[in-house]
């Protein structure tokens, strides 16, 4: 009897060692990378691909505008740029599928931002802080948008995107070690190819892409 007894009790801490063995689980270090520019660039481009109105919108800063070409400025609202409300507004159109007033509804994006150049930008801004670093990014856009397009004779439209784009960066406000749009510079197509090459596709600017979406 004391022989199945000892037996047991062995057998018992072998058992609880082997368990408590298995629930050591070194966590690992959870701390999110430091983002470069570039790679802050990286993950705006992300957001926008997904549609994911949460994580765009965390890339805007508050005081984020959108400066628009001089033919794309609405005649009644000459300011030449939008704030990071309406911004938002239109994103929210694109990326929830909204019509717009032709029955026009975005399906699909396709973001590519290929970072050509960033350098610090030493230009004086209203709301840059004292001795903080912000940086001129400017990157060759790739873009495409699918949309329903009921007008079209074949029922959608690709409106399509390539030119460069200018951001100007800065430190995300908030304290997270990344950073953020303070202004996007809009530029014109480049080498823009003529309707003939593919009807179905119209190589465009892309505030002429927000601006059928705006309100």
């Amino acid at each position: 009897m004391r022989i199945v007894v000892g037996f047991l009790f062995v057998l018992f801490l072998v058992v609880v060692s082997g368990c408590g063995g298995d629930d050591v689980v070194d966590p690992g270090d959870n701390t999110p990378e430091p983002e470069t520019p570039g790679m802050s660039i990286e993950s705006f481009a992300r957001a926008y691909t997904v549609m994911d109105s949460i994580a765009y919108a965390s890339y805007l800063d508050e005081d984020y505008t959108f400066e628009l070409l001089p033919h794309d400025v609405d005649p009644n609202d000459p300011l030449g740029y939008w704030d990071r409300n309406e911004e938002l507004d239109i994103a929210g159109n694109m990326f929830h599928g909204r019509f717009n007033s032709r029955g026009q509804q975005v399906v699909r994006i396709l973001l590519d931002l290929d970072v050509k150049q960033s350098v610090v930008d030493t230009n004086r801004y209203l709301e840059k802080p004292e001795g903080e670093v912000w940086y001129r990014t400017t990157c060759f856009v790739d873009l495409l948008v699918l949309v329903n397009d009921p007008n079209d004779p074949i029922g959608v439209m690709n409106l399509v995107v390539r030119t460069n784009q200018v951001f100007i960066q800065r430190p995300d406000p908030s304290g997270a070690e990344r950073y953020v749009m303070y202004k996007q510079i809009d530029q014109p197509p480049i080498n823009k190819e003529s309707a003939s090459h593919a009807e179905e596709t119209e190589e465009t600017t892309w505030g002429s892409i927000k601006y059928l979406f705006r309100g």
